[in-house]
């Protein structure tokens, strides 16, 4: 990785950067306004790193676009809903520090976030030169970003910076984590790209539903339809997690998660695209 590459570039001339549910696309040739739009909804326009000072619209388009920075875009859509990038890019070294954010009016930001960020990160530590990655992350309740966080293989936690942002009216610590290039891309190079497990049993389904729950289920309770979102409170990031297990065991089952909040995916409607995905 040398100073004079152009990693957008790069990223714009080696095909599409996609998942199942979501597609990168080079934030110079997004729509800089509706990303504007997203992190002023998002709180990302006056986040703890510019110490509550609002980003105008020139310095947010020169943040998002001069390093190696995304817009998650729905493959369904072609809608931008988030970014993801490198912020304090380093080429000599290959380092750089994580940001992203996502519409929280969406539903399925969950899923773009943590589909977005995988896909972001392959190519980062694939074919950008980057060797590893770090987040950071004030201290307080564990949401939605420390789930992510914890998805990723070879996760490690470096250190705390204690009392070193204020946020509102409070100073808190901050969490020094990082992603290391080795472990993620050598997990990615074991994932079976054929499952080939067998279509799951009510109970065993009801086991992995349980163990992505952001709340804990009664499985007695429990009957074939129960929708995923309304009934047992999955949220998208639980979807994502969900599908992703399946895939692991079963076959991959295509756009499922976002499916469960479009069409109001029950139990038994799960069971049956494990049957459809193992039969072909």
């Amino acid at each position: 990785m040398t100073g004079t590459r152009d990693p957008n570039r790069e990223a714009a001339a080696s095909g599409p950067l996609e998942g199942r549910h979501v597609r990168l696309v080079p934030a110079a040739l997004a729509s800089i306004d509706r990303l504007y739009e997203i992190a002023l909804c998002s709180g990302a326009g006056t986040t703890w790193r510019t110490r509550g000072l609002l980003v105008g619209p020139e310095q947010f388009a020169d943040l998002i676009t001069g390093e190696l920075g995304f817009a998650l875009t729905e493959r369904a859509t072609g809608l931008a809903v988030g970014h993801v990038g490198l912020h304090g890019l380093d080429p000599l070294s290959g380092t750089g520090e994580l940001t992203a954010f996502v519409d929280p009016r969406r539903p399925t930001a969950g899923i773009i976030a943590g589909e977005g960020i995988d896909v972001f990160l392959d190519y980062a530590f694939r074919h950008a030169g980057v060797r590893k990655v770090t987040v950071e992350m004030p201290a307080g309740p564990a949401g939605q970003l420390a789930r992510l966080l914890n998805r990723r293989p070879g996760l490690t936690h470096e250190g705390v910076r204690r009392a070193h942002v204020r946020i509102g009216q409070e100073v808190v610590d901050l969490h020094i984590y990082a992603l290391w290039a080795e472990p993620f891309l050598a997990c990615a190079l074991a994932r079976p790209t054929s499952a080939g497990g067998g279509v799951p049993t009510f109970a065993e389904l009801l086991a992995l539903i349980g163990e992505v729950a952001p709340r804990a289920v009664d499985h007695d309770d429990i009957t074939g339809g129960h929708a995923l979102v309304d009934d047992l409170g999955l949220d998208s990031l639980a979807l994502l997690e969900l599908v992703d297990a399946l895939d692991a065991r079963v076959a991959p089952l295509g756009p499922l998660a976002l499916s469960a909040f479009e069409q109001r995916l029950t139990v038994h409607d799960l069971l049956v695209a494990c049957e459809v995905a193992v039969r072909g």
